[in-house]
């Protein structure tokens, strides 16, 4: 609602509209008075009956609370538009998603991620990529906090102050098509002024990524396409690296498009995001989803992600596929398996392939079978890794895009100490700001170019 108070005219009383507070008290006292008007049943599978008479309650309340605040305030106005707002509002927080509606299926279909800063403010990250926009779109603290609570039920979750962070994966619905990932931080474990959380929901996208889909983004070249094609179908190692929000998932179900229809795929992942899609572009038939769980509040149920790392070589995989590799032992058994012969992909954050590797080193190092034995650490990698993909955010004119800035090949052979690394494409960022158009180099351009080490090598 505006603030603004309008100015007086020929002597006439100057007045205004309710004010951010008076507006989230009212919308909240209209929605306390549903649970007496409807029952629980109602509220979930909503019919045209239910949803007039709870339309009915909100009215009244609405209507009475305003006259009060006008009673008691003279120069306030809560119009009949006012009413219908705020009567809109709490129908959409009753029966739908409130604020979360306007950003959603069937309303938009464009918006790939959702935040909510501890300020209030609401941004998103468009469909395919893009920088953050910020929307106009301004829901209350306990809005907020009915909309999370009402979309983690189906979780049995809730965020409270005895358990602030909450990480899930919501259901498929009608407003969610696909699902999503939401990860909810409020007080006391964020720092606040103003008792917003903060928010993120990850939209999974309702189709499926083919191997056209990325060429259409402009994520990268045919070339690159068919060379990577080449290399899954081989069962090669490779490892998807990125900074956070850089497309790595997206990756790995792209390059799940080249795995042929007859092989069997095992993938583990915390929260399962992935959603695998085969030549046909159709949903992978022969696929197993692990997926792992915390503990509980008495430390009991835990699902860990070893344990189902390894409980994948017991399931006669072609294809193991890890949604991101954070621990040491994980690195070595990833490892094991594309070492034995099976096909294998992950991601890890990494601001380029060379400290992609390195970052892989230091983790396999933290495991019981290569503590403080970097040499050991390197050689096993040079043997179970093939290649290495990196993707990151690069300025174009317009606007940021996401793209695969390198695509590199794992020399076999340690050399000197160091695990060779030798580029085949590099996003060329120069050339692609002159032609306004992304453009790579590639193997003809680069020629043998190998990483940091040349000179240590040759």
């Amino acid at each position: 609602m505006s603030t603004a108070t309008r100015p007086s005219v020929f002597g006439a009383p100057a007045y205004h509209s309710l004010d951010p507070d008076q507006t989230a008290a009212l919308l909240q006292q209209a929605l306390e008075a549903i649970p007496a008007a409807l029952s629980s049943a109602e509220i979930i599978s909503p019919t045209d009956l239910s949803r007039a008479r709870a339309a009915q309650v909100l009215r009244r309340v609405v209507h009475e609370r305003g006259l009060t605040l006008c009673a008691a305030d003279p120069a306030l106005r809560v119009s009949a538009t006012d009413e219908d707002r705020l009567v809109g509002q709490a129908l959409r927080q009753v029966f739908g998603l409130g604020f979360l509606d306007t950003l959603l299926p069937p309303e938009r279909d464009d918006v790939q991620e959702i935040t909510i800063n501890p300020d209030g403010q609401v941004r998103i990250i468009p469909r395919g990529g893009g920088p953050w926009r910020t929307v106009a779109v301004r829901p209350s603290v306990a809005e907020v906090y009915n909309v999370l609570n009402k979309i983690l039920a189906d979780l049995n979750k809730r965020v409270s102050f005895a358990e602030p962070i909450v990480d899930g994966r919501l259901p498929a619905s009608p407003r969610m098509p696909a699902g999503a990932r939401v990860v909810v931080v409020a007080p006391p474990a964020v720092v606040t002024a103003t008792g917003y959380p903060a928010v993120n929901i990850r939209l999974f996208p309702a189709e499926l990524i083919r191997p056209q889909t990325l060429l259409d983004w402009g994520v990268l070249n045919e070339a690159m396409a068919e060379f990577l094609c080449e290399r899954v179908q081989e069962a090669c190692g490779i490892l998807v690296a990125g900074k956070t929000g850089s497309g790595k998932t997206t990756f790995l179900n792209y390059l799940s498009c080249f795995i042929p229809d007859h092989h069997r795929i095992v993938t583990v992942e915390d929260t399962a995001e992935l959603r695998l899609s085969g030549p046909d572009g159709q949903e992978r038939a022969d696929w197993v989803r692990l997926e792992t769980r915390p503990p509980s509040i008495d430390g009991t149920g835990e699902i860990r992600f070893i344990d189902e790392v390894n409980t994948t070589l017991r399931m006669t995989p072609d294809w193991v596929i890890v949604g991101e590799v954070r621990q040491g032992a994980v690195a070595t058994v990833l490892l094991q398996t594309q070492i034995s012969g099976h096909g294998g992909m992950s991601t890890i954050h990494a601001a380029d392939a060379r400290r992609a590797v390195d970052t892989l080193v230091m983790r396999c190092m933290q495991s019981d079978e290569y503590k403080g034995n970097a040499a050991g650490a390197k050689e096993y990698i040079a043997l179970g890794l093939d290649l290495v993909v990196h993707l990151g955010w690069v300025g174009e004119p317009g606007q940021p895009a996401r793209r695969v800035t390198a695509i590199a090949m794992i020399e076999p052979k340690v050399r000197s100490g160091e695990v060779r690394l030798r580029y085949l494409f590099r996003y060329d960022k120069e050339q692609s700001q002159a032609q306004g158009r992304p453009v790579w180099k590639g193997p003809a351009d680069l020629g043998t170019s190998y990483d940091r080490t040349d000179s240590d090598l040759n």
